[in-house]
């Protein structure tokens, strides 16, 4: 009878072991996957940062090239245009251009 018992011990430790196994290997690909997802995750808020920051600079060209020009309401314009600029981003010229804006319309 003892046979038995040990055959039996023998089959439930392989299917404990293959249990612990396939767990292991669902640990490792969650691991895997969450590593993968940061890696995405800061991507993309590099990618936002960078597209935040081209878009704050085309704001700012925009500006430039209305206190330029010789239209009624260009300093408004520009004013609005510099607005924009500081909510895409925080730039140290932004300051300098709304001065820049701002001495037109005195």
């Amino acid at each position: 009878m003892r046979a038995t018992t040990q055959a039996d011990m023998l089959r439930a430790n392989k299917a404990m072991a293959v249990v612990f196994g396939a767990l292991l290997v669902l640990l490792l690909a969650a691991g895997i996957a969450a590593l993968r997802a940061t890696q995405n995750l800061h991507r993309a808020e590099a990618a936002e940062a960078s597209s935040r920051e081209r878009l704050a600079n085309a704001y700012l060209a925009q500006a430039r090239a209305m206190r330029a020009a010789a239209e009624p309401g260009r300093r408004l314009a520009a004013l609005t245009a510099i607005s924009n600029a500081a909510a895409a981003s925080v730039l140290n010229s932004i300051g300098w251009e709304m001065a820049a804006a701002w001495r037109y319309l005195n």
